[in-house]
């Protein structure tokens, strides 16, 4: 009960639940967030599913990208606004929040802290290989929201990108603020690299 409740329990200043825009983008409850992110305040959406067992949510401070969290695939999803590819990669359970636990903790209201973060945290990855043939292994809503694109699968680089910079490469940066289940505050930036 963790990951996303940071969004709610360090930035939040009011969280107020609202219908979609879209009524086919998700049956799930959406809430606006608003949050103060490095001084500067912005309203925030967060999508929760129970039914899908889905988290959607913005990036903050970083790429506009919606991020899938499938607790069903185990799976989370970068959908970047503008591009013709969405990025996917195993979720890391202890940044994970569940649909229920974190609907919960924003419905009770309860967790309006303003701890700092404790540290930053750059995650660099890159194109484990060609897209993904057999989309169904990513699950019904990650391949929902990313029809007509193609789906990678990302694989991490343990020495950042310093092997990178002699090629023509794009950098996509999607970040996050979460609190680990040590209880710190963590802001974690995910880098996802694409060369030619």
């Amino acid at each position: 009960m963790k990951s996303l409740v940071i969004v709610v329990a360090y930035l939040a200043i009011s969280a107020v639940q609202s219908a979609p825009d879209d009524p086919a983008e998700s049956k799930g409850n959406t809430y606006s967030v608003t949050v103060n992110d490095g001084g500067t305040e912005r309203e925030e959406t967060i999508i929760i599913d129970e039914e899908k067992n889905v988290e959607i949510f913005k990036s903050v401070n970083s790429d506009d990208a919606d991020i899938v969290e499938d607790f069903n695939t185990g799976l989370e999803a970068f959908i970047p606004t503008h591009g013709d590819s969405c990025y996917v990669k195993p979720m890391i359970s202890e940044e994970n929040t569940s649909p229920a636990d974190l609907k919960a903790d924003i419905e009770s209201g309860d967790s309006k802290s303003t701890n700092p973060v404790d540290d930053e945290k750059d995650e660099y990855y890159t194109l484990a290989g060609n897209p993904i043939i057999k989309r169904s292994v990513v699950g019904e809503t990650i391949s929902e929201k990313c029809e007509g694109r193609n789906i990678y699968w990302l694989t991490a680089l343990s020495h950042g990108d310093q092997d990178r910079h002699k090629r023509a490469c794009t950098y996509l940066r999607y970040c996050r603020i979460v609190i680990l289940r040590s209880g710190n505050l963590v802001k974690i930036c995910r880098i996802i690299i694409r060369c030619n």
